[in-house]
């Protein structure tokens, strides 16, 4: 049975997670490999995340994850964090000819990060997780809420570009975002947002 293990609250996972990282994420052609440059160099992941995440079956890494407290320099508002932050599957794991990729994040992780934070951070209320450009963006949501709502949480999105990185001026750091307010409330995500049209006129 698969197994989450936090390499932040169990620093001898953090060696596993380099070692995915170096030897299996960068040798994919995974488009955002070099997003996850930073984690060969970390030591401690905390200055991001709340806790990050291996998904582990006989001893076999299947997924990494992280609950993202800050994308530096910019800040999250206090009560507001990204999860599914640098998901990544491995490879081997993956279903193309044979059928729809099994949702790992939803089936194994996503309960575990809410009932995480709902224990050990009395600020958060709202969750998000985002999809860069708008290839692919209808399905994506649909296919997300309606796999969310399987494993029993209501996400909701709107027509907006939520900013999720400090670079203002490109079109990458204004994302389409699936959000939810973790503790019943009102779901609203408060973080700086624009109109397709204003997206539009970014860099690429």
């Amino acid at each position: 049975m698969a197994q989450l293990y936090d390499v932040i609250g169990n620093k001898d996972y953090l060696k596993d997670l380099k070692y995915f990282v170096k030897n299996i994420i960068m040798n994919d052609d995974h488009q955002n490999r070099k997003n996850y440059n930073f984690f060969l160099d970390s030591t401690d992941l905390s200055d991001y995340y709340y806790r990050f995440t291996i998904l582990v079956e006989n001893n076999d890494i299947i997924s990494i994850q992280g609950i993202r407290h800050t994308n530096k320099p910019m800040k999250y508002p206090q009560h507001v964090c990204r999860i599914a932050d640098r998901h990544y599957v491995n490879k081997k794991y993956r279903i193309s000819h044979l059928g729809t990729r099994t949702p790992y994040y939803a089936n194994y992780c996503l309960k575990n990060d809410i009932d995480y934070l709902l224990k050990t951070t009395s600020c958060v209320d709202t969750v998000f997780l985002s999809m860069e450009g708008i290839r692919g963006k209808k399905h994506f949501e649909r296919r997300q809420i309606q796999v969310l709502e399987n494993v029993g949480y209501k996400f909701v999105t709107d027509n907006f570009f939520y900013q999720t990185c400090s670079n203002i001026n490109v079109k990458s750091c204004w994302q389409s975002c699936l959000y939810n307010n973790i503790r019943g409330k009102k779901n609203q995500l408060d973080l700086p947002k624009i109109c397709y049209e204003e997206w539009n006129t970014l860099e690429n």
